[in-house]
């Protein structure tokens, strides 16, 4: 039951089914559903106005607040304050359900798990890891830092390549494949993917340290809207995309609610799974996860740069008249428009900075951009 706590979308009536199995306190049980059903009808600003106290008690003070978004208003799950304080309340009431239990309802209650919830990862059937790549899908694998996401990523890569696809990527390879393509900054992967299709052949999009870049990206301005008109112009393109991201809270909303296909790192060998489309796999862990036969540096920080105006792309893009070689198109609009932004390269000092400006701790400043505590210190101690 506990680990649905970890999956990138739950609805509010999951959560609050979640809550009623494991909850001790009726009190904590009737603030949730009351406050969930709140949320889904009026929305997570409307109802912190009309009950503020309540509003502060589930993670909507003004930091909270400041997290809703127009799509995520009414979706509280989407809300980073409110999933945390949500996943904190449950987990303590598990804690007080099985201590209020004698030892044998105890262990009864921890002996639910289906034995196929753990399996080998060679005993799935491969078609699993690129079935769910139909144009304009979205995979999402999340983790924390040495938990093998980067390894992971490429063996999906090596999957597609076997199936004939075209990987655009910006994780460096050393001697990649010839389907393997490394590019850095937005104009280079959109260049890569027209030529692909051109060539009819299908794309996969594997953006790392998704989560890092955007958080970059948002405090520098918002980019809500931006990312939107960036996946479904990936989606016109017909490539599909796996984002890679540390933190579930770093992983952006729009992202997590459109993902069909989703990967949790336990550790380096384990990842816990559940693909809803294509060859479906539901929800358990896979262990005896191999590494990839691609070479890369793991202590290496991905970089991205969003060189184009994505509003502007994406405006063109809708404007081509039906019938219009599209790819050929957009292939000459970004070679004449790349480099149009001049935003920088991905800082980890510089996302640093930003992050602790928006209120970030260190440790999970250290956490995100892979860097001691000490260094992670030196950087944001002396600015104000």
């Amino acid at each position: 039951m506990l680990d649905r706590l970890g999956q990138p979308r739950l609805s509010a009536r999951e959560m609050a089914d979640i809550l009623t199995l494991i909850a001790k306190e009726t009190s904590v049980l009737k603030t949730w559903t009351y406050t969930l059903s709140q949320i889904t009808t009026f929305g997570a600003t409307a109802f912190a106005k009309k009950w503020p106290s309540q509003a502060t008690e589930v993670g909507l003070d003004d930091y909270g607040l400041a997290q809703v978004t127009n799509e995520s208003d009414r979706d509280p799950w989407q809300i980073p304050r409110v999933r945390q304080r949500f996943t904190d309340e449950a987990r303590i009431q598990f804690n007080l359900k099985m201590n209020s239990m004698d030892a044998l309802s105890q262990l009864g209650s921890l002996a639910f798990d289906d034995p196929r919830d753990s399996e080998k990862w060679i005993a799935v059937n491969p078609e699993v890891w690129t079935s769910w790549a139909k144009r304009g899908s979205i995979a999402t694998i999340r983790g924390g830092i040495k938990t093998g996401k980067t390894n992971l990523s490429l063996l999906l890569a090596e999957h597609f390549i076997k199936k004939g696809h075209v990987v655009v990527a910006n994780i460096v390879v050393h001697d990649p494949p010839p389907a393997y393509v490394y590019c850095a900054k937005l104009s280079d992967m959109l260049v890569a993917v027209c030529e692909a299709r051109l060539q009819n052949k299908e794309v996969c999009v594997i953006l790392d340290e998704g989560g890092l870049f955007w958080a970059k990206i948002e405090t520098v301005r918002p980019r809500n809207i931006d990312l939107s008109k960036l996946l479904l112009a990936y989606g016109k393109l017909h490539a599909c995309l796996v984002f890679i991201s540390h933190f579930e809270e770093q992983l952006p909303g729009i992202i997590s609610r459109n993902s069909v296909c989703n990967f949790e790192k336990r550790g380096l060998r384990e990842v816990f799974v559940e693909v809803n489309e294509g060859v479906r796999i539901r929800p358990r862990l896979l262990t005896s996860v191999p590494p990839t036969n691609l070479k890369y540096d793991p202590d290496q920080l991905q970089y991205y740069t969003l060189d184009m105006d994505v509003n502007q792309l994406f405006d063109f893009m809708s404007s081509l008249p039906q019938g219009a070689n599209q790819w050929e198109l957009v292939l000459d609009y970004v070679r004449k428009r790349k480099g149009e932004t001049g935003e920088d390269a991905l800082d980890p000092k510089q996302v640093a900075l930003w992050l602790k400006q928006r209120g970030q701790s260190e440790r999970k400043i250290s956490e995100l951009v892979q860097k001691s505590p000490s260094t992670v210190h030196g950087w944001v101690a002396t600015k104000k």
